[in-house]
């Protein structure tokens, strides 16, 4: 599970290669000096200096040795001579090509092992920034927002004809972490109001200042001391001037009409919908969330595997990779897809809206 190695990713990041070549070569040194005393008809004089020697490369590759990291991963190809073809041939054979990948050939998932959007496709769904014109600011957003403690998300995406764009995300975090504190103030600390204000900094000069506000009945709840989301969001909005279509979606949608009813959308079969793209470099943790989000069977339906949102269960899980972000796709899906609520008309850059 891409989510559960995230520690081992981050140790990864932690390894100096160059300092690891220098500690191999004093390794390297050492065992060489091992050798030689070990070795027979060595005098007693040879032996002074190599001793000496010794000691002092031990000495030396102790200091460099101070707090370093090495990760050292080894796979099924390192261990081949040792376990002999046989049994090299026999795992490869009975190993689904998932299990050989990442059990076997120690290659890093990409996806959890069943995955709740099967359809999404990397080489199909996302785009480089820069590579689509994506955002338009004489056209209205759509704002998707997910409300939780632990992390605060803002999907946001504009639709075409033919197209809809996932172009930015917005969130801040209960719990930050300083040195992953992006430029654009994404992973700062804060909740809603802070993640509304990031927003409305971020796109203070789109010209077209209409906001369409993606939301189910959970918005209609609180937290102690504070108003209810609903109107958190359309106040916080309003006073940065933007103007609010309202877009409710009623309750949130069935987990497993959402995963089949997604699955087609993905797939494009119906042509008169427009397409799902993704910004993934400005979108990198709504696409960390959807090939993260893994299933579970509940009474007989496969539904969307929420239990990493659990901070009490998994303390140290960077709550903006879990499977928030990936909610927020599913209401702004439902508003689009399903409910057809925001459309896109020909006349000019408008976008129709229908219903409340």
């Amino acid at each position: 599970d891409p989510i559960e190695i995230k520690w081992l990713l981050d140790q990864r990041k932690l390894v100096d290669q160059e300092l690891s070549e220098v500690v191999l070569t004093y390794a390297l040194e050492i065992n060489d000096r091992l050798i030689e005393i070990n070795s027979e008809g060595l005098t007693k004089a040879r032996l002074k200096i190599l001793e000496r020697e010794l000691l002092s490369l031990q000495d030396e590759v102790l200091q460099l040795r101070q707090n370093m990291t090495y990760v050292a991963e080894i796979n099924a190809d390192d261990i081949r001579p040792l376990l002999g073809d046989k049994w090299y041939h026999d795992k490869r054979r009975n190993s689904t090509e998932r299990v050989w990948k990442v059990s076997f050939k120690n290659e890093d998932p990409e996806t959890a092992g069943d995955v709740f959007y099967p359809s999404f496709n990397e080489d199909v769904h996302t785009y480089a920034h820069g590579e689509i014109e994506d955002y338009n600011p004489n056209r209205p957003i759509i704002l998707t927002p997910d409300y939780q403690h632990s992390v605060a998300p803002l999907s946001l995406a504009q639709i075409t004809q033919h197209t809809l764009y996932y172009f930015d995300e917005v969130y801040t975090l209960a719990q930050p972490i300083a040195s992953e504190v992006a430029p654009n103030g994404n992973g700062s600390k804060g909740e809603l109001d802070e993640a509304l204000d990031l927003f409305c900094t971020r796109y203070s000069n789109h010209v077209f200042k209409t906001v369409y506000y993606v939301y189910n009945s959970q918005a209609k709840g609180k937290q102690v001391n504070a108003d209810k989301f609903y109107d958190r969001v359309i106040n916080k909005l309003k006073n940065s001037k933007w103007r609010v279509v309202k877009v409710f979606i009623g309750k949130q949608a069935d987990h497993y009409n959402k995963y089949t009813e997604t699955i087609d959308w993905m797939k494009h079969s119906d042509a008169t919908l427009p397409m799902m793209l993704f910004n993934r470099t400005k979108c990198p943790k709504t696409i960390i969330s959807m090939k993260g989000a893994a299933t579970r069977t509940s009474n007989g339906k496969t539904v969307k595997n929420k239990s990493y949102e659990d901070t009490a269960k998994y303390p140290n899980l960077d709550q903006s990779e879990t499977t928030h972000f990936s909610d927020c796709v599913d209401d702004t899906n439902q508003a689009v897809y399903k409910l057809k609520k925001i459309k896109h008309y020909q006349s000019g850059n408008s976008i129709g809206f229908s219903g409340k």
